[in-house]
């Protein structure tokens, strides 16, 4: 109790000196004219500065945002690239956007301003006199901005347009000094309140949404006319989906214009929005604690129709929602409109918020609520997106995952296929959509790749932006409730929303309140979970059912001072955390079976297919398969698995199957371990063993090969976060075993050879969006040789469609090398201009010798499947024998996309080879190829070296044109959690 006194009495003076808080008054008075044909504004604007802090100010920094899109110089046009998009980066020069003409006076006096040295949307006004504590400046400038096409925020899409971060905006000035900052599409704003007065200009058949109250009676009398012929006018029904673009086509603009007229006070935003197609939808919200009215307005176009038929009743939803879990909405006016959108699926202003497309009218309630629950976090309190993304984006997200989870409570992941045989047989009806939060987190977080929430937003990776910014804040918010109880939880950010509201709160504020609302030490949120990476994780050690009916259990975690939830008897388990309420990374040992004999492990679950991981089951995953190659036939096989999302520990794959040709047992395994260390320079170990057993040979008899290696993969950690480099180590030991016959007299002596390679490779990978590049260097060694090898590929980018010119570079030969000892051993660490395998039927020709292709046909017996190559080592696609050394073979490779959407593309490859004659020789080809690339390509070599087409013509017997036509297949794609991380990226 004594401590509770003491928190008090420290929060008492900590909000005590809250008194001497200031915050900068802005009001703005603006009057802007849109032209329609140049997509241009022309305005002026005259800013209100008063200086309500200690200091005296000698200079006031602006934001003159719309220069983010003038060239690929700027901070915007930057992180667009890094984040994958290359639209902005190529677009005509007629689509980027600016700002100038500009003019600073200040109190009617011309002022010295410029550019900041880095970022060209920041200017610096140097003022003629310092401006003083309690005193007011005047700012005015003239202002001309050319309209963006739409890439973020701001821009416009023919004649509909989305006009922000469009005016001379001075940058917040606070205890912290100056918060200059450039635009960026991920990273908010952080923006001084006062009142706007503006007034817009454009042709008279715009409709037009704005932020705060409309003043022009004219326009409230024509707007309540459409509403009117809107809900009466036949042509308004749902259209079909290939009548939408004509039903959605511009008019043509009128030839007056009208002046629009808006104010609002307490607000440090101000946004609006155009267009001519806009149908309107009004309602009256009647906000029950002071009955005070809101009106609330929808627009968008014709044929959203099905979907934004009821979005004013989703508007009223959540203003009322909002207003009764966090604070009453203090604005007459709230506002959704449809708009084109880039950054996100919808974007908040003060009173109004802009909605990217929806697809459906429960997705359109979710973004609307969201969006509309910016109001209360960001709108009226203001703080510092940009620093403090959490503080907007994570409260409010928590907010919306409980209206949500309350309005649709029986939401499943799969949405109507979540209750079908569909989502039973994939074992995923127990998945709600409000568990998507949950998982996104997992899927980061098992891997380490995720980050504190309480970072700066420009220091977050895409996807970490959501699965971190939104997602594990709201999650981290729903623990702190179901910790505090829901009460306590409640007054607590009331009292944060009417102490703060139109005020700049940082984090410390927010905390100070919790603390004393709940008098708690809420150190173990605030300090090991919202502002690190930790991962939590109880164990249920020990539990047992009391007489009473409660229970008692013996909890194990692993971060000190974190309060577990309750545990629990359901009937058949004790379960800690039975609402999976928390960031609990295992929640397998969250369980305890007090009437199985293995009182920890779950019950096992055969599950076909693949299904997302059960706490509550064993999962051993499995499907039937069929495979086909030359020397086995048809193979037909189960494959049993581990779940692959999210990433466990330990994972599996083992699938045999038999040979219907050979009549044996084939097929494959793989075994991993994984380890993410939290500490030091690595990212992820990975220990593990594959092996195969395939046939790959018919004289006399089919027979098998059997490989098995056991290796370790290491991912060292990025320095940064977004940095585009990665390093890896493999280390790798491949056994391999033949088995082989040949005639002795007149019997056939059946034997087994064994043959190892050791390999060590290290893998610097650069994937920028633009010229992304990769460099492999590896040693492999074995009894009778050291092989050094180094590869670089290379792709120029084009301007779009991650189209580019690939160049691949490989140079690799042997250092050390001794005549073996026997034919097994003959193959290795000979280097191959081609790769492939015509002419491998002799057990010891094997080319690809650590069999890590896969070849339809491994011997080169069919006259078609065996023109299978593969792309390594020298990489030449024409089907020759040439070129094998053991000395040392060099070669480049260009295969360049053609800017057309075709799938072909053309090669050529050049290379030199010293021979193990020590002779020099250069080969050449060229030719194209059909197909889709690195996956199947049918390759048509056009012409080759003399050397090459003699090898062709006198050793292989290939004479004819069509005979030379080669493929490329590739099977292996990648790990379906790649997949799943591209998606949600």
């Amino acid at each position: 109790m004594k401590n509770i006194y003491i928190l008090l009495l420290v929060l008492f003076f900590l909000e005590g000196n809250s008194q001497s808080y200031w915050q900068q008054e802005v009001n703005y008075n603006i009057d802007v004219a849109l032209n329609d044909t140049a997509h241009t504004l022309d305005g002026f604007i005259t800013i209100q500065y008063k200086n309500n802090s200690p200091e005296i100010l000698n200079e006031i920094w602006m934001h003159l945002w719309p220069n983010a899109y003038k060239d690929n110089s700027t901070a915007f046009a930057k992180q667009l690239l890094e984040n994958g998009r290359t639209d902005f980066r190529f677009s005509k020069t007629y689509q980027k956007g600016y700002i100038n003409k500009l003019e600073f006076k200040v109190n009617a006096e011309t002022v010295k301003w410029n550019l900041d040295d880095k970022h060209i949307d920041i200017a610096k006004i140097t003022l003629n006199q310092p401006l003083k504590s309690g005193e007011s400046i005047t700012i005015s400038t003239p202002f001309f901005v050319k309209i963006p096409k739409t890439f973020s925020r701001f821009g416009h899409e023919g004649q509909s347009y989305q006009i922000s971060q469009w005016y001379p905006k001075p940058a917040v000035f606070d205890q912290s000094g100056w918060h200059a900052m450039p635009y960026l599409d991920m990273g908010e704003f952080y923006s001084e309140y006062g009142s706007f007065d503006v007034t817009i200009t454009l042709p008279k058949n715009y409709i037009v949404a704005a932020t705060g109250v409309l003043q022009t009676a004219s326009e409230h009398q024509w707007i309540d006319s459409l509403i009117t012929v809107f809900k009466t006018d036949t042509a308004y029904a749902p259209v079909k989906k290939r009548q939408r673009k004509n039903g959605d086509a511009f008019p043509v603009s009128s030839s007056t214009t009208k002046t629009l007229h808006f104010i609002q006070e307490n607000v440090h935003d101000f946004a609006w929005f155009a267009d001519k197609r806009y149908r309107v939808y009004r309602d009256t919200i009647v906000l029950p604690q002071s009955n005070k009215k809101v009106l609330a307005t929808a627009l968008f176009l014709k044929s959203s129709l099905p979907v934004w038929k009821n979005a004013t009743s989703y508007i009223k939803d959540a203003v009322l929602f909002y207003s009764k879990k966090v604070g009453e909405y203090p604005y007459s006016v709230v506002t959704a409109v449809e708009g084109a959108l880039e950054a996100g699926g919808g974007m908040e202003y003060p009173t109004i918020t802009v909605i990217g497309k929806v697809d459906n009218p429960v997705s359109l309630d979710e973004v609307i609520t969201h969006e509309i629950g910016h109001n209360w976090f960001y709108g009226v309190l203001g703080s510092n997106e940009r620093a403090n993304p959490w503080m907007d984006e994570g409260v409010n997200s928590y907010y919306e995952r409980l209206y949500m989870k309350t309005k649709y409570p029986n939401e499943k992941l799969l949405g109507k296929f979540g209750n079908t045989g569909l989502a039973a047989m994939l074992d995923l009806k127990r998945w709600r959509k409000s568990d998507l939060n949950y998982l996104a987190y997992l899927m980061q977080a098992r891997e380490n790749r995720d980050q504190a929430a309480t970072l700066a937003a420009d220091a977050f990776t895409e996807i970490n932006t959501g699965v971190v910014i939104y997602m594990k804040t709201a999650l981290l918010l729903d623990y702190l409730k179901n910790n505090l109880g829901e009460n306590v939880f409640d007054k607590a950010m009331q009292t944060y929303f009417n102490r703060w509201q139109f005020k700049h709160p940082q984090p410390q504020n927010f905390r100070n309140v919790f603390e004393e609302v709940s008098t708690q030490n809420l150190s173990w949120w605030f300090d090991s979970l919202l502002n690190t990476t930790k991962k939590f994780d109880v164990k249920v050690k020990r539990a047992q059912l009391l007489d009473d009916g409660t229970v008692q259990a013996d909890l194990k975690q692993n971060i000190a001072g974190v309060p577990p939830l309750p545990t629990v008897f359901d009937g058949k388990k004790i379960i800690n955390d039975s609402a999976m309420a928390s960031l609990d990374v295992n929640y397998k040992n969250n369980y305890y079976y007090p009437k199985r004999v293995a009182k920890r492990t779950p019950p096992l679950r055969l599950q076909f297919l693949q299904s997302l991981e059960n706490p509550e089951r064993t999962q051993i995953c499995f499907a039937p398969w069929y495979g086909w190659n030359n020397y086995d036939k048809s193979e037909f096989g189960v494959a049993f698995y581990s779940p692959i999302f999210p990433t466990q520990k330990f994972q599996y794959l083992i699938a045999p199957a038999y040979s219907i040709a050979a009549k044996t047992v084939i097929g494959g395994f793989n075994l991993r371990y994984n380890v993410f260390p939290i500490e030091g320079n690595i990212q992820q170990i990975t220990f593990g063993v594959n092996g195969k057993r395939y046939s790959y040979l018919l004289f006399p008899e089919a027979k098998q090969f059997n490989k098995i290696e056991p290796n370790i993969a290491i991912e060292f950690k990025k320095k940064n976060a977004r940095s585009p480099n990665t390093h890896y180590l493999k280390l790798r030991s491949t056994n391999i075993w033949l088995d082989y016959s040949y005639k002795q007299m007149k019997s056939v002596v059946s034997k087994t050879q064994h043959y190892y390679v050791n390999e060590i490779a290290y893998t610097f990978e650069r994937n920028t969006t633009l010229n992304p590049f990769c460099i492999q260097v590896l040693a492999q060694q074995s009894d009778y040789f050291l092989q050094l090898r180094a590869e670089a590929n290379f792709k120029i980018s084009y301007k779009k469609n991650n189209k580019g010119f690939d160049i691949r570079i490989f140079a690799g030969g042997n250092p050390v090398y001794f005549k073996p000892k026997n034919d097994i051993s003959a193959p290795l660490g000979r280097l191959y201009l081609s790769m492939n395998t015509a002419q491998n039927n002799i057990y010891w020709l094997q080319r690809d010798y650590m069999f890590d292709e896969t070849f339809i046909d491994r011997n080169g017996y069919d006259k078609y499947l065996g023109r299978q190559v593969a792309l390594t080592q020298g990489a030449f696609r024409s089907l020759t024998t040439f070129g094998g050394t053991r000395n040392f073979l060099m070669s480049a490779n260009f295969a360049p996309d053609l800017p057309i959407p075709v799938p072909i593309y053309p090669w050529a490859s050049t290379a030199m080879v010293l021979t193990e004659l020590n002779k020099v020789e250069f080969a050449a080809e060229v030719g194209f190829t059909i197909g889709w690339k690195n996956i199947f390509e049918i390759n048509v070599p056009i012409a080759t070296t003399k050397n090459i087409k003699e090898n062709q013509e006198q050793i292989l017997g290939y004479k004819r044109f069509f005979q030379r036509i080669t493929f490329t297949a590739k099977f292996n794609l990648g790990k379906p959690t790649d997949w799943i991380k591209r998606i949600v990226g």
